[in-house]
C-alpha cells in the first residue's frame, strides 16, 4: 500500500482547507490574470503605454514635488524626546537660530606646537603666526565681511568701539583677532606664551584654555605646552532683515573650505614645514557624504550591464531563432521601468528622497528579475502547439499565484517597516514597497507583452540577434521541437541530477546535521553582535573630513559633545526656580561624562554676580536683566541664551555643558550618557510626573544616540512582525495547512543565520546594518515561498518524487533569481562607501544563505516531512481552461473580446489525496 493510500483519510481536511482558501484567493487573482491576458492580446499598446507612463511620471515627479531629506533627526524615533525638544527649539522657543560654524585645527602631527623640548624656544611665536595665517586665509574669502555684517555679535574695534562681526573663538582673540596687533606686540616666544596664559581676553571676556589649545599645560600659571590650536568661527544665519542669510552662509562655506584646503596644499609643498591645518564646516558632512554616493553612481550602469549580460546569456540558445536573448534584455528593461515609475510616483506624492534611497536600485535590479525567470520558465513548459495567447493564459494559471504570493510577502515585509518609529527606515521602505508592487505589475504586463512579441518572432522564423532578418528554412525538423513538448532548459536538467543526489538518504542526514550545526554556530555569533558606529566610515577615504576628525580626536581633548541645557515655562524671577536651575546644571556637570565641574559660561551665575556687584537687588527682575544685557561683555556672552518677550519678560533660557568624556564610537557609552542625563532631567522637582519637561538638555547628537537606544528593540520587533506576517500570508495563500510549519521556522532560522553571518564578517549594529536587515526580511522569504508553494502544487506518489519535480521545475528559477540578486549588489563591493559595502556584505549573506536554505535544507525537509497532498489544477484544466482557450483562439483571430474569467478555479480539490 502506497504512502498516499495510508494517509487517504486526511484528504478531506486538505480539500476543505483548499476550498476555503479559494474563496479568498480566486477573486484576488482574477484581475491579474485579466491584465496578463490583455497584455498578450495587445502587446504593442502595453509596451508603449508602460514606457510613456514610466518616463512621464518620473519627469512629473522631478519637475513638481521632488524633495530631499538630509536632516539628522530622520534617525531619531518620531515622538522621542530629542525630536520633541528639537522641534520646540527651532519653532517655538524664539532662540536665535544657531550660527553655522567653521572649525579649524592647527597641529604638527602630535609633535606639539610649542614646549615639546628645550629646542622649541621659538615655536610658540611661529605656531601662532601660522594660526593667524590660517584665520586670515579664511577671513579673506570673498564676501566674508558682507556675511559678518549680518552677525548679531559685537567685537571691540581698534579704536575702542564695538562693531558687528563674525565671532571667532581662537587663540587669536588674545590680540583681538587682529593680525597687525599681533605682529606689533608678539615679539618673542615668551611674550606669546605670557599673553596666552591670561584668564581674560583684552576685551574682558573669560578664557577657556581647553577650548582654544589642545592638551595644554601650565607651569606657575604660565602656558608651557600645547598640542593644537582650535579655531571656531561662527557664521550668521538668522538675520531678521535677510531671509537668505543661511543660504549665503552655506555658499560662503564652500569657498572658505576651498581656500583653507589650498593653504593646506601650500604648507605640504613648503620644504621643512610640518604644520598642518584641517577644516570642517556645517556643510562638510552633507557634501562629502553626498560625494561618496555620487562617486558610486557609475556602479549603477555596471549593475544594468551585469544584469543584461546574465539575462541575455541565460535565454540565449544555439538555435538563432529559438534563442531569446532579446527577451532576456527585455526582462532587465522591465525592472528598470518599474524603478523609474515607482520613484517618479513617490516624487509626485512628495516622499522625501534620503541619502539611503540610492541603495534601492541596486537591490531591485536583482530582486525584480525573479518573477521574469519564473514566468519565462513556466511559459517554456506550456504546450507549443497552442497559440501564444493560450500559452500566456496557461502560464499565468500555473505560476500567477506563486509570483503574487512572493510579491505580497516581500511587499508586506517592506510595508511593515513603515510602522518603524525611525523616519529614515520609513522613508526607505516606502520607496521599496511600491517598487516591488509595480515591478510585479510590469512583469505580468510589460514582460508578458515582450514574451508574446518574441514568440511571434520565432513563429515567423526570424533571428534573435537580428530580428528583422528571417532565418533559413530548417531541413531537419528534429532540430526544432514543434511537437508541443515543453522546452527543458539546461539548468532544469542540471536540477534533476542535483535532486537525485540531494535526496539520497545518507546525504539528507548529512544535510540535517550540517544545518543544525550551522544554526548553533550562527546563533552563538548572533549573541555576540554589538553596537558600533564610526561616521568616518560612510564618507570617502580621501575626504578632508578624515584628516580633520583624526587631528580633532588625537590632538584636542575638549572634543566632546556640546549639549544645551534649556529652561522654559517657569518664573525666572523666582529665587526658588533659580536655585533649581543651578542645582540641575551642577548635577549635569557632575556626570562622569562631563568635562567640567560647572558650565564655563552660565548666564544665571554671571547675572547673580552682576546684581550683587551693582547693588541692584531692589529692582524688579526684568529691569535687572535689562541692565545685565546692556553690559557689552555680558551681552556678547549671553544675549543668544536669553529669550525676552515684547514686555521684557524672560520666557526661556539656556546654557551649555561639555560632554568631553565620551567615546562617540562606543555606542554603549553614548547610550549610557543619554540615559543618565535623561534620568537627571526626569528627577528634577519641576519635571516630576510631567510629559513636557521645563528643564532638559538637547544636542543634535541626541538624534543618532536615540537611534542607538531604540534600535535593538526596533530590530527585534521588526523581525518578529515580519516573520509572523509572512507566515500568516503563507497560511492563507499556500493552500495547505502544513505550509506554515515550513515557511515560518525556515525564515526564522534563515534570519538568525544571517545575523550570525553579519557578526562573523565583522559588522556591528549601526544605522546601515539596521536598514539592510529590515529590507532583507522582505527578500529572504522568496527563497522559501517559491519552493514550498511549488511542492504542494506538484503531484507525486511519494515525497521524494514531489521534491524532485519541484526542484526540476522551480529550482533553476530560484537559483538564477538568487544569482541575479547577488549580481545586482556585487558592484557595491567596489564602493568606497561603507554604506554600500555593508549592504553588499549583508545581501551577499542573504543570497548565499537563502539559496542554501531554499535549495538544500527545505527540499530535504519536504522530502522527509512534506505533505503528500496535490493541489494541482486538474479542475482548472476543465471549464476554465476551455474558456481561456476559446478566448485565446478568438484573440488569435484578431478578436478584441475580453476573456471570460469568472469561473476560473486555481486550485483543484479532486486530486487531494494525502
Amino acid at each position: 500500500m502506497s504512502e498516499a493510500t495510508n494517509q487517504r483519510k486526511a484528504g478531506n481536511c486538505s480539500r476543505k482547507w483548499t476550498k476555503a482558501l479559494q474563496t479568498i484567493t480566486v477573486p484576488i487573482l482574477k484581475p491579474f490574470l485579466a491584465m496578463s491576458h490583455f497584455a498578450a492580446t495587445h502587446p504593442k499598446i502595453v509596451i508603449v503605454g508602460t514606457i510613456v507612463f514610466s518616463i512621464g511620471i518620473m519627469a512629473l515627479g522631478v519637475a513638481t514635488n521632488f524633495t530631499q531629506e538630509t536632516d539628522d533627526d530622520i534617525w531619531s524615533p518620531a515622538g522621542s524626546k530629542p525630536v520633541e525638544h528639537g522641534k520646540w527649539i527651532d519653532e517655538e522657543s524664539n532662540f536665535p537660530k544657531d550660527a553655522r560654524t567653521a572649525v579649524m585645527v592647527l597641529h604638527r602631527d602630535g609633535k606639539g606646537l610649542f614646549g615639546a623640548d628645550e629646542t622649541d624656544t621659538d615655536m610658540a611665536l611661529e605656531s601662532t603666526k601660522r594660526l593667524f595665517e590660517s584665520v586670515d586665509h579664511f577671513r579673506n574669502t570673498p564676501r566674508y565681511d558682507e556675511l559678518c555684517a549680518m552677525s548679531g555679535y559685537i567685537h571691540p574695534a581698534d579704536d575702542g568701539s564695538w562693531t558687528n562681526t563674525c565671532q571667532i573663538v581662537s587663540a587669536t582673540t588674545f590680540w583681538n583677532d587682529n593680525t597687525t596687533t599681533f605682529k606689533s606686540e608678539a615679539t618673542s616666544d615668551e611674550v606669546v606664551l605670557t599673553a596666552m596664559s591670561a584668564d581674560r581676553y583684552p576685551s574682558g571676556g573669560a578664557v577657556d584654555h581647553d577650548q582654544l589649545i589642545g592638551y595644554n599645560k601650565f607651569t606657575d600659571n604660565i602656558l608651557t605646552y600645547g598640542e593644537s590650536y582650535v579655531t571656531v568661527i561662527f557664521l550668521p544665519v538668522d538675520k531678521a532683515d535677510d531671509e537668505n542669510s543661511e543660504a549665503f552662509s552655506i555658499d560662503f562655506e564652500k569657498d572658505a573650505i576651498d581656500r583653507i584646503l589650498e593653504l593646506q596644499e601650500q604648507w605640504i609643498a613648503e620644504e621643512g614645514n610640518d604644520y598642518k591645518v584641517e577644516i570642517i564646516t556645517g556643510r562638510s558632512f552633507e557634501d562629502e557624504f553626498g560625494r561618496s554616493l555620487t562617486k558610486d553612481l557609475p556602479l549603477l550602469p555596471l549593475v544594468f550591464l551585469l544584469m543584461s549580460i546574465l539575462c541575455v546569456l541565460f535565454f540565449t540558445r544555439r538555435d538563432k531563432v529559438l534563442s531569446r536573448g532579446w527577451m532576456g534584455f527585455g526582462a532587465v528593461i522591465t525592472v528598470l521601468l518599474a524603478i523609474i515609475a515607482s520613484f517618479g510616483l513617490l516624487f509626485v506624492i512628495g516622499v522625501p528622497f534620503t541619502s539611503l534611497t540610492p541603495l534601492l536600485p541596486f537591490i531591485m535590479f536583482g530582486v525584480g528579475l525573479d518573477a521574469a525567470f519564473i514566468i519565462s520558465g513556466a511559459f517554456a513548459r506550456t504546450d507549443h502547439r497552442k497559440n501564444v495567447v493560450e500559452r500566456v493564459d496557461d502560464t499565468m494559471k500555473d505560476i500567477g499565484h506563486t509570483i503574487l504570493l512572493t510579491t505580497l510577502t516581500s511587499s508586506l515585509a517592506f510595508a511593515l517597516g513603515a510602522v518603524s518609529s525611525i523616519p529614515a527606515v520609513r522613508y526607505l521602505v516606502i520607496y521599496a514597497f511600491p517598487t516591488i508592487i509595480i515591478d510585479f505589475l510590469f512583469q505580468i504586463t510589460f514582460f508578458i507583452a515582450i514574451i508574446v512579441i518574441d514568440q511571434r518572432r520565432i513563429e515567423q522564423n526570424r533571428r534573435d540577434c537580428c530580428f528583422c532578418c528571417a532565418a533559413p528554412e530548417v531541413s531537419d525538423a528534429s532540430t526544432r521541437d514543434l511537437s508541443g513538448k515543453p522546452e527543458q532548459h539546461f539548468a532544469d536538467r542540471l536540477m534533476v541530477g542535483y535532486a537525485k543526489f540531494l535526496l539520497k538518504p545518507a546525504v539528507k542526514w548529512v544535510v540535517i546535521a550540517f544545518f543544525a550545526g550551522m544554526l548553533a554556530f550562527f546563533s552563538w555569533r548572533t549573541s555576540e553582535l554589538r553596537q558600533y558606529f564610526d561616521f568616518t566610515k560612510i564618507i570617502p577615504a580621501d575626504s578632508y573630513i578624515q584628516g580633520w576628525w583624526t587631528s580633532y580626536n588625537d590632538y584636542y581633548e575638549a572634543n566632546g559633545v556640546r549639549a544645551g541645557v534649556y529652561f522654559r515655562d517657569v518664573d525666572f524671577s523666582s529665587q526658588d526656580i533659580q536655585d533649581q536651575m543651578e542645582s540641575y546644571v551642577q548635577e549635569l556637570a557632575a556626570m562622569p561624562y562631563s568635562g567640567e565641574n560647572e558650565p564655563f559660561s552660565f548666564w544665571l551665575r554671571d547675572f547673580r554676580e552682576f546684581v550683587a556687584s551693582e547693588n541692584i537687588e531692589s529692582l524688579v527682575f526684568e529691569e535687572q536683566i535689562k541692565l545685565f544685557l546692556e553690559n557689552p561683555l555680558h551681552y556678547d556672552a549671553h544675549h543668544e541664551d536669553i529669550v525676552l518677550n515684547e514686555e521684557g519678560v524672560m520666557t526661556a533660557s539656556r546654557t551649555l555643558i561639555r560632554l568631553d568624556n565620551i567615546d562617540e564610537e562606543n555606542v554603549l557609552e553614548v547610550v549610557a550618557a543619554l540615559e543618565l542625563q535623561r534620568s537627571i532631567s526626569a528627577n528634577q522637582l519641576i519635571n516630576k510626573d510631567k510629559d513636557e519637561w521645563a528643564f532638559f538638555t538637547w544636542a543634535e547628537d541626541y538624534y543618532i544616540w536615540e537611534f542607538y537606544l531604540v534600535s535593538p528593540d526596533e530590530l527585534r520587533l521588526t523581525t518578529i512582525i515580519g516573520v509572523v506576517s509572512v507566515s500568516f500570508l503563507a497560511l492563507i495563500f499556500i493552500p495547505h495547512w502544513t505550509a506554515i510549519l515550513f515557511v515560518g521556522p525556515i525564515v526564522a532560522i534563515l534570519y538568525i543565520d544571517l545575523l550570525g553571518f553579519i557578526e562573523l564578517c565583522g559588522l556591528a549594529v549601526n544605522p546601515v546594518m539596521y536598514i539592510s536587515t529590515v529590507m532583507s526580511i522582505g527578500l529572504m522569504v522568496d527563497f522559501v515561498m517559491h519552493v514550498t508553494l511549488r511542492y504542494v502544487e506538484t503531484k507525486g506518489e511519494s515525497r521524494t518524487q514531489k521534491t524532485t519535480e519541484t526542484l526540476e521545475t522551480i529550482g533553476a528559477s530560484v537559483l538564477i533569481g538568487g544569482i541575479s540578486t547577488l549580481l545586482g549588489v556585487l558592484p557595491l563591493a567596489l564602493s568606497s562607501s561603507e554604506i554600500f559595502f555593508t549592504t553588499f556584505i549583508i545581501f551577499f549573506g542573504l543570497v548565499l544563505l537563502g539559496l542554501l536554505h531554499g535549495l538544500i535544507l527545505l527540499p530535504v525537509l519536504l522530502s522527509m516531512f512534506g505533505p503528500l497532498d496535490s493541489i494541482s489544477d486538474e479542475e482548472a484544466d476543465a471549464e476554465p481552461e476551455k474558456e481561456l482557450t476559446q478566448t485565446g483562439n478568438a484573440a488569435a483571430s484578431n478578436s478584441m473580446d475580453e476573456p471570460e474569467l469568472d469561473n476560473i478555479s486555481v486550485y483543484s480539490t479532486e486530486s487531494l489525496e494525502v
